[in-house]
């Protein structure tokens, strides 16, 4: 099937995130969903505020869900439960939101993820215009994600013209280039593939890397994000690389992690930015003030330079994109090896 320039950015943000998250492809289909098929589904939905206003919704069908949350979970999809698929569909949504951010204005955020579901339901935006929908196959079942810009938004369109950019790249351009040694760029002549029906393989380096016994001390790793499913890919990408670790923990926020920090059992963190209680900017400023200098990788959908460039300014060893890949870890972990 072929889209045009929008569906074509919006299909190819779904394809990045489904892969990273859950293993799968997601092929493009013509036919849409409508929710008077009086069947249910499960919507997702990420509003945008700021200088532009606007929301992506993403509807599942039901058994689609519960596939995609057990991919995601290492669970099997009889044992899922709502607040599993909460989790998991949310920040799937979150993450293609995160990829559009980057072509709107600075002042533009984005809020918690939402998930509603019901029969024959929809949910209204006053004023608001769609600005794109694209229907995908997945696991032989659908979902149809939707994108759609407010009516005191401002005239960017986040998917006409638009990019996938390398934030590293353009952050570099800023002030200082102070993000000059982030691993955004992947080894071409190493880019086998990271997963396998939705399970994590090892790469060639990572498997050179298990087989040299004392190559690099182990590490104790310290995961910090909100979303329990992320915790989870990350730990298993982790673990992908083969990067040696003797043990990991996990921290729903950053105030968690910080007591976790205190405590002096981590080696590396890995931390999402944009979390309740304590964010990632405030988590490493206490970091700082306490003195507790341990490497720290960012995971985050944010993609601003400015921001990016604030990270690294107040300490953070490097930055990676939501989604990630396998090769993208592995490059930031080599580099805190050293």
């Amino acid at each position: 099937m072929l889209l045009e320039n929008e569906a074509l950015f919006l299909h190819e943000s779904i394809q990045r995130v489904w892969s990273s998250m859950f293993g799968v492809e997601a092929e493009p289909i013509e036919e849409l969903i409508s929710h008077g098929e009086r069947q249910a589904f499960l919507t997702a939905m990420i509003q945008i505020s700021g200088d532009w206003t606007g929301a992506v919704l993403i509807d599942f069908e039901p058994p689609l869900a519960r596939e995609l949350t057990a991919r995601a979970s290492r669970s099997q999809a009889t044992q899922v439960v709502m607040d599993q698929m909460r989790d998991a569909l949310g920040e799937a949504a979150s993450m293609v939101a995160g990829q559009l951010k980057h072509n709107l204005p600075p002042r533009s955020s984005l809020s918690q993820p939402t998930l509603s579901t019901g029969v024959d339901y929809r949910l209204f935006m006053p004023g608001a215009t769609q600005l794109c929908r694209v229907t995908c196959r997945c696991e032989g079942r659908r979902f149809q994600a939707t994108v759609y810009q407010g009516a005191t938004s401002s005239d960017v369109n986040p998917l006409a013209g638009a990019r996938h950019a390398d934030p590293v790249e353009d952050a570099a351009d800023g002030p200082g280039q102070g993000l000059s040694t982030n691993p955004f760029v992947d080894p071409p002549e190493e880019e086998a593939s990271a997963r396998e029906n939705g399970n994590g393989t090892q790469g060639p380096r990572a498997q050179r890397r298990s087989r040299q016994d004392g190559e690099t001390l182990a590490k104790s790793i310290l995961i910090v994000d909100n979303s329990r499913v992320t915790r989870m890919a990350l730990r298993r990408d982790v673990e992908a690389t083969g990067f040696p670790s003797i043990g990991f923990q996990e921290a729903n926020d950053g105030r968690e992690a910080l007591t976790l920090l205190r405590a002096g059992d981590v080696d590396v963190l890995l931390s999402d930015l944009y979390m309740p209680e304590m964010n990632g900017m405030e988590l490493l400023a206490a970091m700082r003030s306490e003195g507790l200098d341990v490497p720290t990788i960012f995971v985050t959908s944010e993609q601003s330079p400015e921001v990016l460039e604030q990270l690294v300014r107040a300490g953070a060893s490097c930055v990676l994109p939501k989604p990630w890949t396998v090769e993208q870890l592995e490059n930031a972990l080599d580099q805190l090896a050293g």
